[in-house]
């Protein structure tokens, strides 16, 4: 499925420039670009195949090329369509996007790909779309299998015969030997698959009473909409930088040239940050949660920054700590979707993900017009979104503690039963 609709993409983009040189009419051109663009999405779909320990990684090295791409290609466009015309540089522009192609018709899915991905979060997902909310109700779910277990032995031998104390005491070193042997797997992330489905099999009967399967079942997890809400945030706040900082930044009396140098300084910044950040994530010295909290915070510091002081020796400072913000915290929305679902939703649950990021976009002209003509300067613009980042980054936060809860209710779950 992934592999005909990546060709798809890179047949139809080709096309756009192709069929722009043979009619004039445009109407096929938007609506072409704008299905490419969605399909360019399932790349994290490919990352989440291929990727388990160094995820965070890929996915900053593969968004990485939107602020490449930005740095490359307007100044090569323009020059294909000063040299060519509208028509021949679009044709050129569409042969260029047609390499993609060769990838995609090679790509195929790795030996013993998995149908899920495996989580290190707050829900676990499964294999038919239900999510357990934490390691703790798998403890739970543990304990009174074990129960039952023990239960029923003393139910058939007592109508056979009484037990005795040495009878009594095996079953529950055996009952104990159960318990830590399972719970010792359930603590381990990186479980592998056989000892997934034999979990599975033995609280398959249990898991059928203990929640119920809907679909699309990510829409009942609040992760979702915090996740939902934070990519939002980054692209707005990242889109709206890039449209008023030439012109903030003229108004504060910079020149022309060093205002458009704030630019390429958030963007050097943002793919640095793909690459730095996403290593630290992979190597597990930060949360995921603490990181996206840290930035959130960081990126609110450099826009209050940035309304406050009118030197530009501070708005290069605030344009480094909002690019770096930018990329750290836009390369790890996929990652933890991937850690939310399983592999068959996740292009789903990241498609309603990038859905609702229309809706707060159709108020950015209106709020840039506002304080543009209003109130005549952008400094309460960026006094605003950085109060929003604020935010955010204590909903991370939240989010941080919440997950250190859940820990040492396991931890101290795992010392009562040793």
């Amino acid at each position: 499925m992934t592999l005909g609709l990546l060709q798809l993409l890179c047949i139809r983009h080709l096309l756009t420039g192709y069929l722009m040189c043979l009619f004039h009419h445009t109407d096929f051109v938007p609506s072409s670009a704008g299905t490419s663009l969605g399909f360019l999405l399932l790349f994290n779909t490919v990352i989440g195949q291929h990727f388990s320990r160094y995820r965070a990684i890929a996915s900053g090295i593969a968004s990485s090329g939107y602020t490449i791409g930005g740095l490359v290609f307007p100044p090569l466009f323009q020059v294909l369509f000063d040299e060519y015309g509208l028509r021949g540089g679009l044709l050129l522009c569409g042969a260029i996007a047609s390499h993609a192609l060769g990838g995609a018709l090679f790509y195929r899915l790795p030996p013993g790909a998995n149908n899920y991905f495996p989580s290190t979060m707050n829900g676990t997902s499964t294999k038919n779309g239900g999510t357990r909310e934490t390691k703790a109700e798998n403890l739970r779910r543990v304990i009174s299998y074990a129960e039952e277990m023990n239960h029923s032995t003393l139910d058939v031998n007592s109508g056979r015969k009484k037990l005795g104390d040495q009878d009594i005491q095996q079953n529950l070193r055996g009952s104990r030997c159960f318990l830590n042997r399972t719970i010792q797997s359930l603590s381990d992330n990186n479980m592998p698959s056989e000892k997934t489905n034999m979990l599975d099999s033995k609280f398959k009967s249990n898991e059928r009473q203990s929640f119920k399967i809907t679909l699309p079942s990510f829409f009942r997890l609040p992760m979702f909409y915090m996740i939902a809400l934070s990519y939002t945030q980054i692209l707005f706040n990242m889109s709206t930088y890039l449209t008023v900082i030439v012109d903030f930044a003229t108004d504060r009396g910079v020149s022309k040239w060093n205002a458009v140098l704030l630019i390429a300084i958030y963007g050097v910044a943002d793919v640095a940050s793909r690459f730095g950040s996403g290593w630290i994530s992979d190597k597990k010295c930060i949360k995921r949660s603490a990181m996206m909290s840290l930035h959130f915070l960081l990126w609110a510091v450099s826009y209050f920054m940035l309304a406050s002081t009118t030197h530009y020796t501070f708005q290069v400072v605030s344009a480094i700590t909002a690019g770096w913000s930018n990329g750290a915290t836009s390369m790890l929305v996929p990652i933890l979707v991937m850690e939310l679902v399983d592999a068959q939703q996740f292009s789903l649950c990241f498609g309603f993900v990038t859905l609702i990021i229309v809706l707060p976009f159709s108020v950015r002209p209106v709020m840039i017009g506002f304080f543009r003509d209003t109130m005549g300067d952008y400094q309460g613009m960026f006094t605003l979104l950085g109060v929003c980042l604020s935010i955010s980054a204590l909903l991370w936060m939240w989010v941080l503690v919440r997950e250190r809860r859940q820990e040492q209710d396991l931890q101290k779950s795992n010392k009562v039963i040793a």
